[in-house]
């Protein structure tokens, strides 16, 4: 094996000796968390659609993102970050008591952004 793998093994066991440490110190259970990661991770490695982690109904166009955001198509990369941020703080759930609207809303604008980004617009 060369020293280069032998590196990275040891690397890993000591980030995971940590983090295990970390967790157990914070009265973490460490089952829990290990099978939420795997599941987070798995759900990453899926397909927009069937993302159980992505709330919100995907954006399918620009136009249709623009009119999330309540912004016209000809706005600025700066224009559409500074609306985004505003309507993440203005629609965050935790000042709507959580409610299962204000998260569909939430996870709406985290999408139309997402697809701007994604079309290079954002």
């Amino acid at each position: 094996m060369a020293l280069k793998e032998l590196l990275v093994k040891l690397a890993a066991s000591l980030i995971e000796h940590e983090v295990r440490h970390q967790l157990n110190n914070r009265g973490i259970d460490l089952d829990a968390f290990e099978r939420q990661l795997k599941e987070l991770l798995e759900a990453a490695n899926r397909p927009r659609g069937q993302n159980p982690f992505l709330i919100g109904t995907p954006v399918q166009s620009p136009a249709a993102a623009f009119r999330t955001l309540g912004l016209p198509a000809s706005s600025s990369p700066e224009e559409i970050k500074a609306r985004y941020r505003k309507l993440i703080c203005d629609n965050h759930p935790d000042k709507h008591g959580n409610s299962q609207a204000s998260n569909k809303k939430l996870g709406d604008i985290i999408s139309a952004y997402k697809t701007l980004q994604e079309c290079g617009r954002a």
